[in-house]
């Protein structure tokens, strides 16, 4: 990240196919480095890594500082990225520089050219709605009220009383 936005929390969180790693957060820092090594399975060599750049936030919602999307074929030794915004779409806040290497199998690469991409199944993190919350309420209310007139209809069937037989 950049000094003139301040103290930061920053992680990252590296995405690629269905995959998605978070690197530890470093607290009260400018200019973090992780030197970490992150592997994942990759079954298209055509697909696109995703790197975001997130400030930890202890009160409300993590804060993206930027978002990078480098093609895997790209991916070749030492290399400074400047940040876009989270829909890459403009000048982000920050940089990172990130060394990256892709091992694969040019013959395999080549077949899964022809073949249909992997369809990515993760979702996002939801965030908490209120309204969802207060929805949810009153139907589980509503349920429950329910399920007690069918237990005092239930308890009038089981005690009713024939008026012929005393």
């Amino acid at each position: 990240p950049n000094k003139s936005i301040g103290t930061v929390d920053p992680f990252v969180v590296i995405e690629i196919e269905n995959c998605r790693s978070v690197s530890p957060v470093r607290e009260n820092c400018t200019e973090p480095e992780w030197n970490l090594t992150y592997r994942f399975p990759i079954n298209d060599y055509h697909s696109i890594l995703y790197l975001s750049l997130w400030d930890e936030e202890d009160l409300v919602a993590d804060a993206i500082l930027g978002k990078i999307a480098v093609p895997l074929f790209n991916c070749k030794g030492l290399k400074k990225y400047i940040l876009k915004d989270k829909t890459l779409s403009s000048v982000g806040k920050g940089e990172l520089i990130v060394e990256t290497s892709v091992f694969y199998n040019p013959i395999r690469a080549a077949i899964r050219t022809f073949t249909p991409k992997e369809e990515i199944i993760m979702k996002e993190n939801t965030k908490f709605d209120i309204s969802l919350l207060q929805r949810d309420v009153k139907r589980i209310t509503a349920q429950v009220e329910m399920l007690q007139d069918m237990g005092e209809g239930m308890d009038q069937i089981i005690r009713w009383r024939s008026k012929q037989h005393p």
